[in-house]
């Protein structure tokens, strides 16, 4: 009886060990399928928040880009005038534009120095005339200063000396020719004051034949370096100041 009793025990206790087994893998299994489910929506959300994070930004840039664009279109079409009182009103002289990085000068060169020769105190005669080295010299200089002027540079005390200087010169001289022909042993120019043009050759050494405008900076600092005479050394000095400034401050001139 007692051995009955004890294998129904055991057999009860087998069952509830069994059930309680199968409970617990029941809990365990719930268990993982909430974690699952727990993963699975933090993945979501992950997935939401970095989907919406990575739009937003997308979108910002776009709008920079935009914005960016629109101040390079505003930058490279933005214009300033430079204007002169001319026969009693303001009348444009140059104009400005931003191209890329730097600032594009143009410039109706036959009104504007016009206007400047007139406030200088000196004429324009439309003629073509040799003139001596020395008045060369002195309407090359201030044609650079007239470049100076539409460009803002600002004079030291020299160059303000040497641009009196070169005023009296020339009105002691009388009316400056249209096209001023300078002829050394080394150099001939055709200084075209009205259309601010300089045209030449070199007439013998190294460069015999050669035109100006198709040498270096460097190569007619080289000339005036060796120049035989000091009156042909300032006149290739004088053409050199100008041909600088007309490029480093990015001059075009026009003329209508």
């Amino acid at each position: 009886m007692f051995k009955k009793n004890l294998e129904k025990l055991k057999k009860g206790i087998g069952e509830t060990i069994d059930s309680g087994k199968e409970a617990v893998d029941s809990s365990v299994k719930k268990v993982t399928e909430t974690k699952n489910e727990i993963t699975e929506g933090i993945s979501n959300v992950s997935n939401t928040v970095t989907t919406k994070v990575s739009k937003t930004v997308d979108s910002v840039t776009e709008t920079v880009d935009s914005v960016v664009e629109t101040v390079d279109n505003v930058a490279t079409t933005a214009t300033v005038v430079t204007k002169k009182l001319y026969n009693g009103v303001e009348t444009v002289v140059a104009t400005v534009k931003i191209v890329g990085d730097k600032l594009v000068k143009t410039v109706n060169w036959v009104l504007g120095f016009s206007i400047f020769i007139l406030e200088a105190g000196l004429t324009i005669a439309a003629v073509t005339s040799p003139v001596p080295t020395l008045i060369g010299i002195a309407i090359l200089f201030i044609m650079g200063k007239f470049i100076s002027d539409i460009a803002d540079e600002v004079e030291d005390t020299k160059t303000q000396k040497k641009t009196k200087k070169a005023i009296e010169t020339l009105k002691k001289y009388g009316a400056i020719p249209k096209n001023a022909i300078v002829k050394t042993d080394l150099v001939e120019m055709n200084i075209d004051s009205e259309a601010g043009t300089v045209s030449g050759k070199i007439l013998k050494g190294d460069f015999k034949n050669a035109s100006l405008e198709s040498l270096s900076i460097s190569e007619i600092e080289n000339l005036a370096h060796y120049a035989p005479e000091e009156k042909t050394k300032e006149l290739l000095e004088a053409y050199l100041s100008f041909r600088k400034k007309k490029e480093e401050n990015n001059i075009e001139i026009v003329n209508s």
